[in-house]
């Protein structure tokens, strides 16, 4: 199903697209087991049709006034359109990954949208 989406005539990660960048702070601030919990399962939201990459970490600490590292799991999604984008937020499975996997434990969720 990736390599689906690697090949369709849509804009690629090279070409722009709509950028979905999700910011989280987990209720228990850096538990381990919770951020690993929220990677795995949102990695596994790659295979929704029209997303085209996730890349999903923890929060790089820095000593630099100007960043924000406070958060404690970082989400970027690169989409096609905004009308794939839309399209994944009503998916089923991102539906229940969010309610199940991820929202139990957050306390904040902050979500920038641009495109390219």
């Amino acid at each position: 199903m990736l390599s689906g989406c690697s090949h369709s005539p849509h804009k690629d990660a090279a070409n722009g697209g709509v950028n979905h960048v999700i910011l989280l702070w987990l209720q228990d601030p850096g538990n381990p087991r919770q951020q690993q919990q929220i990677i795995r399962a949102t990695k596994e939201l790659e295979t929704i049709p029209g997303v085209i990459k996730i890349r999903v970490g923890t929060s790089l600490p820095s000593n630099r006034k100007i960043v924000d590292d406070s958060f404690d799991v970082g989400i970027h999604m690169l989409f096609s359109d905004k009308q794939a984008m839309n399209a994944y937020t009503r998916h089923p499975e991102h539906n229940r990954t969010v309610n199940q996997a991820v929202m139990p434990f957050v306390e904040k969720i902050v979500i920038y949208d641009f495109e390219e």
